[in-house]
């Protein structure tokens, strides 16, 4: 666990944390790293991408030998007709399949009010955390198709592996909607956790964390601490794995994050 009073441990997090900010360190490699490495523990099935925008994580989960369908969610306009494109290039088009639907909680709703951004479309979302930023522009917010993950993965066969959640807020509400599937599968989980997504969203951190150990999972930090109402303001975003694979899971989140700075200090020296 972490020492506060660990200066070398504290550098690291605040330096990490400020080369991401600077985009300098980008954190969607450490996050394909894990699931690459994690796939390997995965039986034959299936696998989400929650705000799949333009396949950057869609088309790279689809080349991964346990996961026969990769379910991509995306109802932003723009960026489904970029991954429709991206999607019938590539060589494992047959395993995706591109949902245009947004992701909550209400298996009773067919729509849901949806805000997108004109010049950030993956800031997107049903109540996107950035709606009052000054820098965000959005249009007249719209209707788009919505469904839950349980009612998305009826019928499928096989696990689930892995859900990635990039909602712009919506993570809590997509996983209330996947009761059914987080309690049989217990599947690996990367969501964006925005600083004011509790606030917008209308829900507590510990909150949060207190329906997640009811499914029997556990939330892992981005720098592979055990996920407390106060350090889910690390870092925006985090894990969620099966009780059992806890140990496993710190390990790999820690050692990809430690990797992926390691090379970047490496090119800055080089």
């Amino acid at each position: 666990m972490y020492d506060p009073n660990d200066r070398a441990e504290q550098s690291f997090r605040g330096a990490f944390t400020a080369a991401c900010r600077a985009r300098t360190v980008n954190y969607e490699h450490v996050i394909e790293a894990v699931y690459r490495r994690d796939s390997v523990n995965w039986a034959p099935g299936y696998v989400v991408d929650g705000g799949a925008h333009k396949g950057l994580h869609t088309l790279p989960l689809a080349t991964l030998a346990p996961v026969e369908t990769v379910l991509a969610f995306e109802p932003g306009e723009e960026a489904h007709a970029v991954l429709v494109k991206r999607i019938a290039s590539d060589p494992n088009r047959a395993k995706i399949r591109l949902i245009k639907a947004a992701i909550q909680d209400d298996a009773g709703r067919d729509t849901v009010t949806f805000h997108v951004s004109t010049n950030h479309p993956g800031r997107s979302g049903i109540n996107p955390i950035l709606r009052r930023n000054r820098d965000t522009h959005y249009l007249d917010p719209l209707e788009v198709p919505a469904t839950t993950l349980d009612q998305s993965v009826a019928g499928l066969e096989g696990r689930c592996g892995f859900i990635k959640l990039d909602l712009e807020g919506g993570e809590f509400n997509a996983l209330k909607g996947a009761r059914d599937l987080l309690r049989r599968d217990k599947p690996l989980i990367l969501f964006e956790n925005g600083r004011h997504a509790p606030e917008i969203g209308g829900y507590t951190r510990g909150g949060f964390l207190r329906f997640l150990d009811r499914m029997g999972l556990v939330v892992i930090t981005a720098f592979g601490d055990v996920g407390t109402p106060r350090n889910m303001r690390d870092f925006w975003y985090a894990w969620a794995c099966a009780k059992r694979h806890e140990a496993r899971t710190r390990r790999m989140v820690r050692m990809e994050a430690g990797r992926c700075f390691r090379a970047f200090r490496a090119a800055q020296v080089s």
